[in-house]
């Protein structure tokens, strides 16, 4: 996966959605800053999903905790949790 943290420009934003019980500190993101995903209940832990738009294959991050921090990747990504 690449990230493109430049600075400035014009880079394309990519969305985040979330899902039923999560919260996120953006709704939309340059790839490669982070954001903040936090579940409403303790015992879920949230993950993000996304399609590589190199091989098209569907990733998933899963984290540990109820609050999670994730990198932008060049995908518009989906926040659910497990």
């Amino acid at each position: 996966m690449i990230f493109n943290p430049r600075r400035g420009g014009s880079e394309k934003e990519y969305m985040i959605t979330a899902g039923n019980g999560i919260t996120t500190s953006a709704t939309k993101l340059k790839p490669g800053h982070v954001f903040q995903a936090t579940a409403s209940i303790s015992s879920r832990t949230p993950k993000m999903s996304f399609q590589d738009p190199d091989t098209e294959e569907w990733v998933t991050i899963n984290v540990l905790g109820r609050k999670a921090n994730f990198v932008m990747p060049c995908a518009d990504v989906t926040i659910t949790y497990q």
